[in-house]
């Protein structure tokens, strides 16, 4: 405690003993007795068992009088609650469809077996039909959710900082993630939800379309200038009956991304999780440029906005569904065209899809192109949750997300601990 609270031993005392005796004749965890509850000079939280970390009353608000005001007294009270009492916290988990028509993990199976080791904590699960067009209601819906949080939610305060608990934490080790997926869940240095899994997105490009063109087939080294050297050959090179329309097809953004990190990559050697920095406007006009270079020209690249505006014209009557094809099937319509009826001879799709995009038509798989000083860089999404700041049990939630990180993710996810990669054979 710091010299200048001491004054207030006594009457914090005495308001934790009250508020633990309050507690406790209607239903405590009397095993977590006794309770230390630690005044510092800083905004933090622990997650050691049995111990409370709460900010000086000089930092949360005093009184007229110079006193430890009812705003701190409530905060304490909120804490003490939080160790003493069973913990119900809500939890979203997002629609099929937000993951590629697959959950990261079976939340429901997970969550029947975290209650089973922790007979104190009910997770209430939450299978959303729709995200809301603002991430942020979330965290005013849920203790926490199974998606990670958008820079402007933690920017506006709706995401609670995990690095405490990552630090304080001692069954939890944050040595045990994959280096590059566990940097995806810092912001300014600090942890902002907790990685379950990640996800690649591949190349795949067509045999028989690069035969008939006769090219060679892409290495895992080639480059953007021997990418865009094919993309220009490709479809003039096919037969008439041939129902290909386009060299490169993504109804993404990796390749914008790809493109942008290499672009003038000022690593001295091979990029590395280490070495790649902050896009800058320079490496983002370029990117814009490759891509308005080709969306839209015959034969290269669809343009995604002309398709998203025709599936609106032709498929929608409401209001309802124009936001629909906007957001979705616009991007589904070239998706379902690409894995029905080969459309492309060069695409982004995830890893997953190996084996049904086989079973359609010979094929080939390679990474993103690279330049002549150093492979490509192949953008990495992470998954995983995050615990609202308006949660009154952000600890339960934590415990919960940390069990969540433990947890094989479905096929051709990335497990985010090399713990459980080991466990499952994954490399």
């Amino acid at each position: 405690m710091p010299e200048a609270d001491a004054e207030w031993v006594d009457d914090v005392g005495l308001f934790v003993s009250g508020e633990i005796e309050q507690l406790c004749q209607r239903r405590c965890l009397a095993d977590r007795l006794p309770i230390l509850v630690e005044l510092t000079e800083a905004w933090g939280v622990t997650a050691v068992p049995g111990h409370i970390r709460l900010p000086s009353p000089r930092l949360v608000a005093l009184d007229s009088a110079n006193q430890p005001a009812p705003a701190f007294y409530q905060l304490l009270r909120t804490r003490l609650s939080e160790q003493m009492t069973p913990s119900v916290i809500r939890f979203a988990i997002p629609p099929p469809n937000y993951h590629n028509n697959q959950t990261v993990i079976d939340y429901d199976q997970a969550a029947r077996e975290f209650m089973a080791d922790n007979p104190d904590i009910t997770v209430e699960l939450v299978h959303l039909e729709a995200l809301p067009d603002d991430l942020a209601e979330l965290a005013y819906l849920y203790d926490g959710a199974a998606v990670a949080p958008s820079v402007f939610m933690v920017a506006r305060g709706d995401v609670f900082d995990l690095t405490d608990f990552a630090a304080a934490d001692p069954a939890f080790d944050a040595l045990d993630f994959y280096e590059q997926i566990w940097r995806g869940a810092e912001w300014h240095g600090r942890i902002w939800f907790m990685p379950i899994a990640a996800q690649m997105r591949v190349i795949y490009y067509d045999q028989e379309a690069y035969q008939k063109a006769g090219l060679s087939m892409p290495s895992l080294r080639w480059s953007w200038d021997e990418m865009n050297a094919d993309i220009d050959r490709l479809i003039a090179a096919q037969p008439p009956t041939s129902d290909l329309q386009w060299s490169y097809l993504d109804t993404g953004l990796d390749s914008l991304y790809a493109y942008a990190y290499n672009w003038q990559n000022p690593c001295a050697g091979q990029a590395t999780v280490r070495c790649n920095q902050t896009l800058n406007q320079a490496q983002i006009a370029a990117a814009l440029g490759w891509y308005g270079a080709l969306a839209g020209q015959p034969g290269k690249m669809p343009d995604v906005t002309l398709l998203m505006e025709t599936a609106v014209q032709e498929k929608c009557s409401s209001a309802e569904q124009i936001r629909l094809s906007m957001d979705e099937r616009g991007r589904f319509l070239l998706w379902n065209t690409q894995t029905t009826r080969r459309q492309a001879a060069i695409w982004v799709d995830l890893p997953m899809e190996y084996e049904r995009q086989l079973l359609l038509k010979s094929l080939g798989i390679t990474a993103f192109p690279g330049s002549d000083r150093f492979d490509g860089v192949t953008p990495l999404w992470v998954e995983g949750g995050f615990v609202s700041m308006h949660s009154e049990r952000p600890l339960a939630v934590w415990q919960w997300l940390t069990y969540l990180s433990t947890q094989r993710p479905r096929p051709r996810y990335i497990p985010a601990r090399p713990s459980v990669a080991e466990e499952m054979g994954f490399w």
